[in-house]
C-alpha cells in the first residue's frame, strides 16, 4: 500500500505566498523581489520552521512575523473551511502538535473541554491542590456547574473569603450611636467587657428582671 501523497493548499489570506499541507507543514512559494539595484531576483520557496508555544501548540508568523497564527487554525481554514460562529479548533487525539487535517475539527468549547478531560491534558482536572495550597480532598471539595462549566470549589478558600467579606463589611459599617433598645452609646453610658461594648442601662434593666424572677421563684 503506497503512502498517501501530501496535499498542499493556499494559506487563507496569503494566497500566492504561502501554502499549508494536510500534514500541518508550512512552505513559502517561489517569488520574484526587486533589489535595491533595480533588478529582480528569484527567491525559492521552502518548508518553513514553526515555533512552539509553552502549551505545545505550533505557530508561524506570517507577514514577516507580524501575523502569528496557530497552525491547527491554518490547516482547518484551508482544508475544512472558515471557523463557524462560536466554534473552536479541536485535536481528536489530544496532541497539540499533531496538526494533520484528519486529526482536526471545528467543534464547541464544551466538546473541546471534554476532549481535554478524556485525554488527561486538562491542567485543572489534574490539579491536586487549589491555588492557595489546600488539598482537593472529598471533604474539602464541592463540585458545581455554572453556565455549563463544571468546576471544583475549595471549601476552605470559600470559608476564608466569607470571613474576609464579613470583616470588610464590619470595617466599612458606620459605628453605632444607639443600642438595640435605643439608649445612646456615650462614653458614660458604655463599658467594655471581653472586647465588647456593653450598654449600662440595658445591663441594669436585665439585672432588675433577673432579681424579680428570683423573688417570684422564692
Amino acid at each position: 500500500m503506497q503512502p498517501t501523497q501530501e496535499q498542499w493548499r493556499p494559506v487563507v489570506g496569503y494566497e500566492g505566498y504561502y501554502e499549508v499541507s494536510d500534514q500541518g507543514r508550512i512552505r513559502s512559494l517561489d517569488r520574484y523581489v526587486n533589489s535595491r539595484y533595480g533588478t529582480r531576483r528569484l527567491i525559492r520557496g521552502r518548508t518553513l520552521k514553526q515555533a512552539t508555544t509553552p502549551k505545545g501548540y505550533k505557530t508561524f508568523g506570517f507577514n514577516g512575523g507580524r501575523d502569528t497564527r496557530r497552525i491547527h487554525h491554518v490547516v482547518l481554514e484551508a482544508f475544512v473551511g472558515p471557523r463557524p460562529e462560536g466554534m473552536e479548533a479541536c485535536h481528536n487525539n489530544g496532541k497539540q502538535a499533531d496538526n494533520r487535517a484528519t486529526n482536526l475539527r471545528w467543534d464547541t468549547h464544551s466538546s473541546n473541554m471534554h476532549d481535554l478531560r478524556q485525554h488527561g491534558t486538562n491542567v485543572n482536572v489534574n490539579k491536586t491542590h487549589c491555588p492557595q495550597g489546600h488539598e482537593y480532598t472529598p471533604e474539602n471539595t464541592r463540585v458545581t456547574n455554572e453556565h455549563g462549566w463544571t468546576m471544583r470549589v475549595c471549601r476552605e478558600c470559600r470559608k476564608l473569603r466569607e470571613r474576609d467579606r464579613r470583616k470588610t463589611a464590619a470595617r466599612l459599617r458606620p459605628p453605632k450611636t444607639h443600642c438595640s433598645n435605643g439608649h445612646e452609646l456615650t462614653d458614660e453610658n458604655v463599658y467594655e467587657y471581653q472586647g465588647r461594648k456593653i450598654c449600662k442601662p440595658c445591663r441594669r434593666i436585665a439585672g432588675r428582671r433577673h432579681d424579680e424572677k428570683r423573688r417570684k421563684e422564692k
